[in-house]
């Protein structure tokens, strides 16, 4: 992943050359908390698909989260522009998810696209 810096008030911080999502670690201790963000790197508006867009899945597709969509219109995420999610490891009947290889999918519905990353639990 390439990556643009950014200065901020003095601090500099890295952040993504491309529109994706990403997670903040490759590997997650069990329980641990996963925090997914959306970067609009892009030079438009990109709307997600839902209030809360994404997916978890083993990396063979078994889908093992996926919340509940409110049906409202999700505010676009602007260019330069950053989401955050958080995934507390459990499936959609509240348990803890077993250790493995998994992936955050993330829709978008205009304009229409996954993205994709991948994620261990140890």
């Amino acid at each position: 992943m390439s990556a643009r810096k950014y200065r901020i008030e003095g601090l500099v911080t890295l952040r993504p050359a491309e529109t994706g999502v990403f997670t903040d670690k490759a590997s997650y201790k069990k329980g641990e908390t996963v925090a997914i963000s959306f970067v609009n790197a892009s030079d438009r508006d990109i709307r997600p698909s839902g209030v809360v867009p994404f997916r978890i899945e083993t990396q063979d597709g078994k889908v093992v989260y996926s919340p509940v969509q409110i049906l409202i219109l999700p505010a676009p995420i602007a260019p330069g522009q950053e989401s955050k999610w958080e995934w507390k490891q459990t499936d959609n009947d509240g348990k803890q998810v077993p250790t493995g290889a998994y992936k955050v999918i993330l829709t978008t519905m205009d304009p229409p696209a996954e993205y994709t990353a991948s994620f261990q639990i140890a």
